[in-house]
């Protein structure tokens, strides 16, 4: 048999910020590596626009698997 919870209680759980600036100073740091990379493509418009983000994206990740570990507290996670 389900419970539910009372529709009067509320959470007192606090809640983590949806978006850290961490996140938001690593975009716009992003952008400077991945416009110079779309402006001196020598390739096709469509494929000097796929692969520069992309790549970025894989640095990021590849980046935050050793900050994950070491530094947690500066990793990025679903929230940032």
């Amino acid at each position: 048999m389900a419970t539910s919870l009372d529709p009067d209680s509320t959470v007192s759980v606090p809640q983590r910020p949806r978006l850290r600036s961490l996140a938001v100073f690593l975009g716009f740091l992003m952008c400077l590596p991945v416009t110079w990379a779309v402006a001196n493509a020598n390739q096709s418009g469509i494929f000097s626009l796929m692969v520069p983000p992309v790549s970025g994206l894989l640095a990021l990740l590849i980046l935050n698997v050793p900050l994950r570990r070491f530094a947690s507290r500066f990793a990025l996670t679903q929230t940032t």
